[in-house]
This record gives structure tokens, sequence and C-alpha cells, in this order.
């Protein structure tokens, strides 16, 4: 049978079942009708039974599919944003809790839809998720988007849905009998995207890290007016999806390309899975991290700066103002080292009275107008003695580099920049990017996962992304046992979006791939090297594996011990991607962006006080014990807290 006629014989069907329905406007039941064929890409229509008199607050239909659970309103005027958010909560305890393969359903999957007739203007009222579309843009929601849903959760929850709420009755086509060698299994596109999936997970775990599902490639495609964001939790693809954007930028531009960081070691590694999705064309980008671009672009222009850290002019004016302060007293003196490195100078900073009246994004400790005073004349002892020894720090490069450009622009404008892990660059450094690259700006990136002292939101940087901000929810790199294990731990701060919005937490992600193992390691403390080495040891692929620390200590420590029982380590600094057959070791740090087929966290840090002077430590290790967490695939092994001592 031909598609044509399929569709023709099916969207008959569909017009059979809705005429049970008489009392529905005609523009109504064009909407059901539609709803119906779409059974054709795996949706199934559950109707409430008092369709079209509905209670207040209750969905006149829920559709389970591929994308998630929708629960659609069906009206001549659009209701009150109260009552559609009613809608989600009483829709989404039907499902709350509901163990599907991919784990628990959250309220990630249901998404409230309101219909419209055709020519009916949507309000711009807005309660988050909730879209409004016309009987003619129905396609928004059911040919767009993430895939959520494999055809097994779809079936899990129409299931349970027909069990426990017999206020939905589910409206099914009332196909008419055909030849058998005409039929067609309705679901053959999910199946033919299940088999490329399936074959990437089956095949090199190299080839694996270039993966791109079926409901990302629209995203890829895209055509953007001006900046654009990527965002979304760990494991949803946010990289993958970046890259084979990159591949398409090279293809369709002339100018050169630029692919940046904060970390140094993550653009080789990306360079190496650019050159596999495009060889032909590997040398048309840059993957450089942006502190080197920002030291060699001025040193082009005849301006070499001398960089060293800022730790040890900020220990000399420690000791020559800030112990004998007050600020000794409010917190230890590395917090005070991150207020200059990552707020007053991270964002550009320069008068007190700048500074008194500054939102702090992401430092949780309290000062006082007194406070920033001192915190203040602290930063100017310490830029004193910065000048007079002729040194400059990392965010004095981001600054003299962006005030270069705009003195003289590059002589060849970037035809586009792509910046991976951007929540970890400071704003000086973001506002360098904004104005290298204008227009021609992809960010990519997590709040959960920066794990650098304080923050900054977009429009702090001048960056308009309204209308441009993608949201990736479906985990793709992480086993459902694994996601489910991590989401325990979930970590706080949003970076936000600009589309006035909160980012998705990895709480609300839903897991693509099945099974897992995670290994929780609880024996004697003096038995735990015995027991890592033997797990190393029981693995296949020693370049698939990685061992990940907290300190840089502590992975110098477990490089030792693993070399002592015979088994190769490469530290993860100065690693650009290549299989030598050794094991990875390295900190959280390094491991920014990078996935392994098994993960090894021998010890998890140990919680801090819950003081407000520990608060943003805290909150920095919980995020970094998620991106720990998150960088396995298959299996992750995870040590007992580290006990201090």
């Amino acid at each position: 049978m031909s598609t044509d006629h399929r569709w023709e014989r099916l969207r008959r069907a569909a017009e059979r079942a809705v005429a049970g329905h008489p009392s529905l406007a005609g523009w109504q039941r064009q909407v059901l009708s539609r709803f119906l064929v779409e059974s054709r890409a795996g949706w199934h229509t559950h109707v409430h039974t008092a369709l079209p008199e509905v209670p207040s607050g209750h969905a006149d239909v829920l559709l389970i599919g591929p994308r998630g659970v929708l629960a659609v309103v069906v009206r001549d005027h659009e209701p009150d944003p109260d009552e559609v958010r009613t809608v989600l909560r009483n829709a989404s305890e039907s499902f709350l809790g509901l163990r599907v393969p991919a784990g628990v359903v959250s309220e990630a999957v249901v998404r409230p839809v309101v219909v419209l007739p055709a020519g009916r203007e949507p309000s711009k009222r807005s309660i988050g998720h909730h879209l409004t579309v016309t009987e003619g843009t129905l396609d928004r929601v059911l040919d767009r988007g993430e895939r959520r849903l494999t055809k097994r959760d779809v079936e899990t929850l129409t299931a349970h849905l027909s069990a426990h709420r017999s206020e939905f009755t589910r409206l099914v086509p009332q196909l008419e009998p055909v030849p058998a060698e005409a039929g067609a299994e309705l679901f053959d596109l999910e199946d033919l995207a299940q088999d490329r999936f399936d074959a990437a997970l089956d095949g090199p775990f190299e080839s694996w890290l270039t993966f791109l599902d079926d409901s990302q490639h629209a995203m890829v495609r895209r055509d953007y007016s001006g900046p654009a964001r990527i965002s979304g939790p760990a494991g949803t693809g946010k990289s993958v999806v970046a890259l084979h954007r990159l591949v398409r930028m090279a293809r369709n531009s002339v100018g050169p390309l630029l692919f940046t960081t904060f970390a140094s070691n993550l653009p080789p590694i990306a360079q190496r899975s650019f050159q596999r999705l495009a060889p032909e064309i590997g040398d048309r980008v840059r993957f450089d991290h942006l502190h080197r671009w920002a030291r060699e672009f001025l040193q082009s222009r005849g301006r070499a700066l001398q960089v060293k850290s800022s730790e040890t002019c900020f220990s000399l004016a420690w000791s020559k103002f800030g112990k004998h302060t007050r600020l000794a007293e409010l917190n230890r003196h590395e917090y005070w080292r991150d207020e200059i490195d990552r707020v007053i100078k991270g964002r550009g900073i320069t008068a007190l009275a700048e500074y008194q009246s500054l939102h702090r994004t992401g430092r949780g400790l309290r000062l006082t107008a007194a406070d920033r005073e001192l915190v203040w004349r602290l930063h100017e002892h310490y830029e004193q003695i910065r000048r007079e020894r002729g040194l400059h720090d990392h965010n004095d490069v981001f600054t003299e580099a962006r005030a270069e450009l705009e003195r003289e622009p590059l002589p060849r404008p970037l035809a586009g920049v792509v910046v991976d892990e951007v929540q970890d660059i400071t704003l000086v450094g973001l506002r360098l990017l904004h104005t290298m690259a204008g227009d021609r700006l992809l960010l990519v990136g997590d709040g959960q996962q920066q794990i650098y002292a304080g923050g900054w939101r977009l429009s702090d940087a001048g960056i308009p992304i309204k209308g441009r901000g993608e949201v990736l929810r479906t985990n793709y790199r992480n086993a459902s046992r694994i996601l489910e294990w991590a989401q325990r731990f979930d970590a706080t701060n949003q970076v936000d979006d600009l589309d006035g919005a909160a980012g998705f937490s990895l709480r609300e992600s839903v897991a693509t791939l099945r099974g897992g193992e995670v290994v929780s390691w609880s024996d004697r403390p003096e038995g735990l090297e015995e027991a890592l080495v033997d797990a190393v040891r029981g693995q296949a692929e020693p370049d698939d594996i990685a061992v990940l620390t907290f300190r840089n200590p502590d992975a110098d420590r477990w490089r030792k011990v693993l070399r002592r029982n015979g088994i190769p380590v490469r530290g993860l600094e100065g690693w650009t991607g290549e299989r030598d057959g050794k094991v990875r070791v390295g900190t959280v740090h390094r491991a920014k962006g990078l996935e392994f087929r098994a993960v090894f966290v021998p010890e998890l840090p140990a919680e801090e006080g819950f003081d407000e002077r520990s608060r943003d430590l805290r909150e920095l290790g919980q995020r970094a014990r998620l991106v720990a967490l998150t960088r396995a695939r298959d299996l992750l092994w995870v040590g007992p807290p580290r006990v201090e001592g």
C-alpha cells in the first residue's frame, strides 16, 4: 500500500471515530481527527468522557506519544492561565511516580497545550511551558520537538491511564480491513530511529560520542537571526548538537569559524569528533580555549601581556591588608580571592559604587556596604601589586582583547563562534565573545554544571537571545539506572535562559538508554584501593574508563595506585582524545564536557556545613559531584564520602 493511500485510509478512519461526538463544533472534530491520524507517528488519544462539557481544570484530551504527554484544552477562547496550571497539575498527577523503562515519570514529561480555532490569535500570556496553538498549527506540538518516550514507554503510560483514570477513554481510528500484504506498522519511523540508536550504541565508543538523535536534527538545521543558546541538563546532547551545527556552518559559509571553551583540554577532543564527522572540512574551524585565542590575538596586535595566576599577587594583598580586617572573620581567604577574580574583575567592575549596587549572582554570603568597601580596598591592593610587577591575570586578557577589538575589528570577521560549557566563562569573557562574533554566536551550557565561583545572566552581557533559546531535556548519555542514581544528588543554581523561565534540572530528564549499572562501594576504608583496582581490571576497554577526583592531589594519588598495580594510566590534562590503551585519571574540572563508558569516583566530597559561610562551597561541591556522576554511560562505580583527617 502506498504512503498516500495509507494516510487517506487513516484519515477516513479518524473521521468515523470522531463522528461519535456530534456535540463538538466542526473545527473541534477536525482537531480530534488530526490527533487520531497522528497514531501513525505513535500518538495515542484519550478523550475525557464529559467532552465537550469537561469540568474546569481538566484536560479535554490527553495525548501520549513520542514527545511526552500533552494535556490538551480545545476551546473557542484562551482559558485563564490559572486554569491551565490546574490542568497541568491534574494531568501530571495521573502519571507521577509511574515507573517506565527509562525510570520514574516526572512532570517534565507532561506539557499543557491550548488549541484555538483557526484565525484566533493566541495571547502573549505565558505560564512557563504552556503552549497555545491554533487548529492550523498543531504540527508545532505533534511534529516538532524532542523524543521523550519510546514506544514501550508510550504503551506503559497508555495502559496505566486506561486502568486508573476512568474519566478518560481511548479513541482509536476505525480502520477498514485491508489485505495482509498492504498493512504497515504505524510505528515504522520510530522503529527505524531505534535501529539507528541501537547501532550507534553497539558500535565503537568514539562513534557514539557524535551520535545525533533524529529529534535533534531540527536544532542542527535551524537558522537563527541573532545569538542563540542551547541549554539543558547533563547528558542531553548539547555538545553533539553544537558540533553538528558547526559542521553545517562550515559547509554553508566562507569565513573562519571558532569552537572555544573555558577549559584547555576540551577543544582538541572536540576537534577529533569534528574530524570524524567531516574530515573534508576539518581545516575550516579553529578549536581553542578562549584565553589562548585572546592572548594570541593581542600578541598579533603587538600587545603581548605577561600573564600569571592571581594567586601570588592576591596572597601578598591578603597578608598586607585583608587578614587584618573583618573579612578574615567573615570567610576564608580563598573566598575573597574568588570574589575579586570571578565577581569584581570577572564582571568588569571598575568603581566601588558599581560594586556596592551589584547583585552578586551565584554568591551566597550576604555583604553589608561596609563589607563591600573592605573587599574593594583588598581589590585595590591586589591591583597595585599586580601593576607594580607588570603582570596581568586572565580577566585582564579578556578585557584588553575586547578593547582592542572595539578599537579595530578583525580584518576577516568570524563566520561563527560556538562556545561550549559557557557557564564557566566569566562575564568579561562572555562580552569578548559577543564582540568577536556578534549575531553569529552559539552558546552551549548548563547552570547546574557550573563548578567555578560566581555567576551571571546572559542579560548582564547584553546578549539578546529571546526566542532563540533551545532547551534539551532527553538524556542520551546515561543509562537509566545511572541517571536515576545521579538524580538523587540534583544540584542547585540555574542559568537564566532569557526566555523568562528557569533552566531544566537533571531531575527532569528522561533517559533514552536502558539499564546500566551503579556500584556504591561502602566496605572497609582500607579496602578501597584494592576494590577499585579489581573493578577497573574487570572492564574491557581501558580507553573508555575514567577515574575522577575532586582535587589535584587525589588525582595524583590514584594515578600512582593504578600504576603500582600494573594498570596504564593517562592524565586528563593534555589528553586530546586519542586512544592509547590507558585509563584516564583526572579531576572533575578536566572531565567537563566528556563522557566515558565506565566512570569510577573513588571518593565523593564530604558535604560542607549549612552555615552562610559555607553555602557557596556547598553548592559548588554539589555541582561538581553532579558533573562527576553524569560522565558515565554504562557503569558508575562510587566510593564512600571523603573522611578528612
